[in-house]
Order: structure tokens, then C-alpha cells, then sequence
């Protein structure tokens, strides 16, 4: 991706992009990939903060140079969009991440196809969130929170958010040597049902 990292070209000035998703807002025809970035050398992702940002495309072919959405203690960064047309929030783009600092998560809107970015909302902490949008509008946030996978909700576009949702709880290990935590992949169905496999 072009403006990203300092190897991309143009070049950009982030040492290293990881944990990437993609997007695509069907109302603004525009592709969106987020990823996580790590600050320019010297600095490396442990020793600076570490920013959000998002890159866009109308053709999925060439892209413009990233948006920063949030530059802070950040991981697990995630993003989804509202495609549905009868939706009260048709068009409203969903980025969540870890706020690993100050121990939750936050979640900014975009209305505009990811041009800019709202202020994080938080709410509980929750690794690997996944952001999924009913066809009402209803957003769904997905993780492993502590010691069970959860989900949290919204109903008035990313505002605020109900108390977590206990989808099952987790029994997990760290074996020896891995970095292996329990993250979740979530998806939806056209009517809306939420699957979380982990």
C-alpha cells in the first residue's frame, strides 16, 4: 500500500504494518484496508506508539495514502461497514481496536468512506474484535473477553454500547514457546445471524 511503510512506494514512514482487514462501504463504493502500524526507525512497534490507519480505493486497485485514525497503545485493529440500504446507518464505517493502555476497546466511525474518522468510543476490553452490522443497523463487536467470548452491541450507530454478551465460555492455554491466544474469526449471514468460530 503506497504512503504506508518505508519500504511501500511512495514510501511512507511506518517501520512495519501488521494485522490487516478489509472493508468494502457499498455506499461510497470505496474499498478500505485497515492495518496496524509500527512508528519509523529508530523506534520499533514496542518502543512508540503504534497508530491505526486506514487506506482507500474506489477500484480496489489504486490506493490514496493511508488516514490515521488513532495513534496510541493500540493492537488487534478491525473494521466493518454498514452495506445495507434500508439501515438507519447505511454508509457508516466501524473501526475497532484494542486500547491495550488504558484496558479497553474503542470503536470510530466514518460516514464519509473512511475520508475522516470520529473519536474512539470505548467500551470493555475485548482482544480480536470484529465489527459486524445487522441489516437494521445494529452493530455487533465480537472477541475473546477474558475468560469467555462476548460481544457487545450497539443501536444508535457506534454511540454507545450495551453490557457484554456472553457467547460461550473459553478454556485455553498457552503452550510453551507460541504465541497463540484465543482469537476469534466472526462472520454474518444476510439475515443477520452472527457465527463465532474460535
Amino acid at each position: 500500500l503506497p504512503s504506508l511503510t518505508i519500504v511501500a512506494t511512495p514510501p511512507g514512514p511506518a517501520a512495519r504494518a501488521t494485522d490487516p482487514s478489509v472493508s468494502f462501504d457499498r455506499k461510497s463504493g470505496t474499498w478500505l484496508i485497515a492495518t496496524l502500524v509500527c512508528a519509523a526507525p529508530p523506534d520499533t512497534c514496542d518502543s512508540a506508539p503504534n497508530s491505526v490507519m486506514v487506506s482507500r480505493s474506489t477500484d480496489g486497485l489504486n490506493w490514496g495514502p493511508p488516514v490515521n485514525v488513532n495513534t496510541g497503545d493500540d493492537d488487534k485493529e478491525w473494521i466493518g461497514c454498514d452495506n445495507c440500504s434500508t439501515s438507519p446507518f447505511f454508509g457508516h464505517c466501524y473501526m475497532s481496536w484494542n486500547d491495550i493502555g488504558n484496558g479497553r476497546t474503542l470503536t470510530s466511525v466514518s460516514t464519509d468512506g473512511g475520508s475522516t474518522w470520529g473519536v474512539g468510543v470505548p467500551a470493555i476490553q475485548i482482544s480480536g474484535v470484529q465489527p459486524l452490522v445487522q441489516p437494521n443497523g445494529t452493530l455487533i463487536i465480537a472477541g475473546e473477553g477474558g475468560a469467555g467470548m462476548v460481544a457487545i452491541r450497539s443501536t444508535d450507530g457506534g454511540v454507545t454500547y450495551g453490557s457484554p454478551v456472553l457467547i460461550a465460555s473459553l478454556n485455553s492455554h498457552s503452550p510453551t514457546g507460541l504465541r497463540a491466544p484465543a482469537l476469534p474469526s466472526a462472520a454474518m449471514d444476510g439475515a443477520g445471524s452472527v457465527y463465532v468460530a474460535w
